[in-house]
């Protein structure tokens, strides 16, 4: 099955909005994930992964198996297709749809405070350096990216945790990999 082309900024834009919102529903719901996916979740992981997986709140918890679900249904297909996702394998795959969102462990805050620092970002950073919770939760995609460096990850892993609000076309993974990542973070609760 061949990927779909990568969507312009404005429908980029869209499903990100998209996202947010039923992120926003799904941790108001104060959702957990099923006890199998935090033992499946945590069987793929390393120790030092599992620990800091395990410091993300449950919605956090949940929202990771979902796109981490979703991206293995999704790199099968793809990978029958013959996408090669630049010799990425399937564990580190799932390991990065889990740890995506990482670095929001030591920026933690509730659902109003996430919504409230996404409508912020088109801020200049000089601005949101003095709102400090603030600029410590846009920049969690940076700081999730160290945070798995020491951990030991895989340079895929730590790449996708940094990198998966950017555009496309700022990728330094597979493109294809971080289409099939992406897909399945927008379309996950």
């Amino acid at each position: 099955m061949p990927l779909a082309p990568t969507p312009g900024p404005c429908r980029r834009r869209l499903a990100r909005l998209r996202h947010l919102a039923g992120r926003w529903w799904a941790t108001t719901r104060r959702r957990r994930p099923q006890p199998d996916d935090v033992a499946w979740a945590r069987s793929l992981l390393s120790p030092a992964e599992a620990a800091l997986w395990c410091r993300l709140s449950p919605a956090d918890q949940a929202h990771a198996v979902d796109v981490a679900r979703a991206t293995e249904t999704a790199f099968e297909t793809a990978v029958e297709g013959g996408a090669p996702f630049g010799g990425v394998g399937l564990r580190t795959a799932l390991s990065a749809a889990l740890l995506h969102d990482i670095g929001k462990v030591d920026a933690p805050a509730g659902a109003t405070a996430r919504v409230a620092a996404t409508l912020l970002r088109p801020l200049p950073r000089r601005m949101l350096r003095r709102l400090a919770p603030v600029a410590r939760l846009l920049d969690y995609p940076r700081h999730g990216a160290a945070l798995l460096a020491a951990a030991g990850s895989d340079d895929i892993v730590a790449a996708w945790a940094a990198e998966h609000h950017r555009d496309p076309d700022d990728w330094t993974i597979d493109h294809g990999l971080g289409a099939v990542l992406a897909h399945a973070d927008d379309r996950a609760r």
